[in-house]
């Protein structure tokens, strides 16, 4: 989760992970969790995090959760994770949200600008190791 809560810092000046009343990192189900915000002053870009224990749980949860949910406004994306779509806002000043799941990791993010939550999504995806290498579920 610590590459996770870094990777938007890391690679782009300015940005900031957020540790208010809304930050948490937590296990449900043996699952660890994390509620996570980062800012550059400006913008603002929000994740929820999940880490399964295997990538076939991730991927199955993923594909059931949102194979049908607001088909009309949804785009699949390419470049980021194993799977990502992109939810265009339902009405004016909503936010943009992506969807993706990558290894054993899935990520539900907003922001609203397209740009950015895509940029963003593309940061997390990065810091996420591959497959066979896991997802670090320790707790620091």
């Amino acid at each position: 989760m610590d590459r996770i809560e870094h990777s938007i810092p890391e690679r782009e000046a300015g940005w900031r992970l957020i540790k208010d009343d809304a930050y948490r990192r937590t296990e449900v189900d043996d699952f660890p969790q994390a509620a996570l915000f980062w800012t550059n002053g400006v913008e603002e870009v929000s994740a929820y995090v999940v880490v399964y224990r295997a990538r076939g749980t991730a991927k199955g949860i993923f594909e059931r959760d949102y194979e049908e949910e607001d088909v009309e406004r949804r785009t699949e994306l390419e470049g980021i994770g194993d799977a990502a779509y992109l939810w265009m806002p339902a009405k004016e000043n909503d936010s943009y949200v992506i969807r993706f799941s990558k290894a054993n990791v899935v990520v539900m993010m907003s922001s609203r600008s397209e740009g950015t939550v895509k940029r963003c999504a593309g940061h997390i995806a990065e810091s996420i190791p591959p497959p066979n290498k896991g997802m670090n579920r320790t707790r620091k």
